[in-house]
């Protein structure tokens, strides 16, 4: 059986949501949406606090990864290769 939730997050999107990583920090959640389109929740003020449009092809998912200062994100698209932005956390 699966855990109770504890607590639901509002990402805002009608585009489904296909990647998620928690910063290493334990302020802030980022997605990914099918669309390519980046952002930064932030789990204090349960806010997003940033969203970037990057124009993809769809996929089913990508993979999202923290770098362990929290500082760095980074994401692989299938044909165009290795993303990484700050996550400015």
């Amino acid at each position: 059986a699966l855990p109770e939730v504890e607590e639901e997050i509002d990402l805002q999107g009608e585009i489904p949501t296909i990647g998620l990583a928690h910063a290493p920090s334990g302020k802030t959640l980022a997605f990914v949406r099918q669309d390519g389109t980046y952002g930064l929740y932030d789990l204090a003020s349960k806010k997003i606090v940033k969203e970037i449009t990057a124009k993809r092809p769809a996929l089913d998912a990508a993979p999202l990864v923290w770098s362990p200062q929290s500082n760095l994100l980074a994401t692989v698209w299938p044909g165009e290769g290795l993303e990484v932005w700050r996550g400015d956390t």
